[in-house]
């Protein structure tokens, strides 16, 4: 791409002229790289040509933000690494972006331009991709930045079919949930999104296959529980049942190198929050870390504090790193509303301290802080022992483990499926009196 870059060497005087147009404080970091990052191509702007202060005043308002943006996003590539933007990106992108005033496309254009100025990354670009952006609308921009850094999107489809299976007929387009998961302007419009995002070929739909992870499913049939009861109650008993067929929609190459280019999953805390839930539950935990994280500055509400630490600290505990999980836990008690809320959070720490074989620390909040509430987390309690048990080879701490799962799965307060694949009991897996246990229950 740079071959094709002509030799066109403005003044210093000519680009300063025009970043003083921009920028009121040329001391501003990142002005002198957005001059480095032009100046090849000042010529072919039609900004350049163009007095900025001819705008209209909405026009020249929305141009000075998105070129704001744009020096952050430069200022922290090292000024060696800024290379001139090609043409064919540079040109149509300035352009847009004297107009643009949606967020979420600006965003888009903005991180394509990012990353045309950046010489590490230049090569990532591509000049479709401007195409790509032109033809979303605010919500699909919205959806792409959820959809980052995530391999797939499971859905479910309601249909009726004759009791022998033979004919059947689809109630609905597939159900992602995203519209219940994200804030969108038009959340009527998603089969329209989701066909659109195909058509574009960053997704792609694959019926009769499905993923794996049961969990997905069990969350989409809650999230349309009401809609899925509507259904039911219409067909004819007689003659038809009501069927839920699982796929998922595939994050095709196109789309991910798209989104990698121009996404960099910014966008507002809820998406954050609601990417980050979605990977945990697609066990995705390095994935929900890193999005836990980015939200977790951005939030103001202390309930949403404790749930973001809460679920954070139990991604680390699911990576193997109790001592940041250690510290997430803790940090929620703080933000917790209620004695239940404190109580989860003061069982994870105690787990902790017994992955951290801090035996006295462990026992302490089991006993003293704990107490006589461990109804409240009776399973995670029964957990603390079996990992005291494997640590310290204490029969006692079995014979508790052991009691209390039992108590749990008989009252359902977890199941066998959960705790056969529950990384706090694998070690009792080839173990007798484990296996007579969980063969009472199905």
């Amino acid at each position: 791409m740079n071959d094709l870059i002509p030799i066109v060497n403005k003044t210093p005087e000519e680009i300063t002229k025009f970043l003083m147009e921009i920028y009121e404080d040329l001391a501003q970091p990142g002005v002198r790289k957005v001059g480095l990052a032009i100046e090849t191509i000042l010529d072919l702007l039609n900004i350049g040509l163009i007095p900025i202060k001819s705008f209209s005043e909405k026009r020249k308002i929305i141009f000075l933000n998105n070129m704001n943006k744009y020096r952050e996003k430069i200022e922290n590539i090292d000024e060696e690494k800024i290379c001139n933007i090609p043409p064919e990106i540079a040109v149509p992108v300035f352009d847009k972006l004297t107009y643009t005033e949606n967020k979420n496309i600006s965003d888009l254009f903005i991180n394509l331009l990012q990353k045309a100025s950046n010489s590490d990354t230049i090569k990532d670009v591509h000049p479709n991709y401007i195409k790509l952006i032109e033809s979303l609308s605010p919500d699909e921009a919205k959806i792409l930045c959820y959809l980052y850094d995530q391999e797939s999107i499971p859905f479910i489809r309601i249909k009726r079919k004759d009791l022998n299976g033979q004919a059947f007929i689809f109630f609905e387009e597939p159900l992602t949930g995203i519209e219940y998961l994200i804030s969108l302007l038009f959340r009527e419009n998603i089969d329209l999104y989701l066909t659109n995002l195909s058509s574009l070929g960053i997704i792609k739909r694959i019926d009769n296959l499905y993923k794996t992870n049961e969990e997905l499913y069990v969350f989409l049939n809650d999230i349309y529980k009401i809609r899925i009861e509507y259904y039911e109650s219409i067909i004819d008993k007689k003659k038809e049942i009501l069927d839920i067929e699982k796929g998922y929609y595939e994050i095709t190459t196109l789309g991910r190198l798209f989104m990698e280019c121009c996404t960099n999953g910014d966008d507002e805390p809820e998406v954050f929050l609601s990417r980050a839930d979605m990977k945990m539950r697609n066990h995705n935990h390095a994935g929900a870390i890193d999005d836990y994280s980015k939200a977790l500055p951005l939030i103001i509400n202390n309930s949403f504090k404790y749930d973001i630490l809460y679920n954070r600290g139990s991604s680390f505990y699911q990576v193997g790193n109790f001592e940041d999980s250690k510290k997430d836990f803790y940090e929620s008690i703080t933000f917790a509303i209620d004695l239940k809320g404190k109580i989860q959070s003061l069982s994870y720490v105690s787990l902790c301290l017994a992955r951290l074989e801090d035996e006295k620390a462990c026992l302490k909040i089991l006993n003293e802080d704990i107490g006589e509430n461990k109804n409240y987390e009776l399973y995670n309690i029964s957990c603390i022992y079996s990992v005291l048990f494997n640590k310290f080879n204490n029969i006692e701490y079995k014979n508790s483990a052991f009691k209390y799962i039992e108590e749990c799965l008989s009252n359902n307060y977890t199941s066998k499926k959960y705790v056969l694949v529950d990384i706090d009991w694998k070690h009792f897996l080839d173990d007798e009196d484990f296996k007579k246990l969980l063969k009472k229950f199905k």
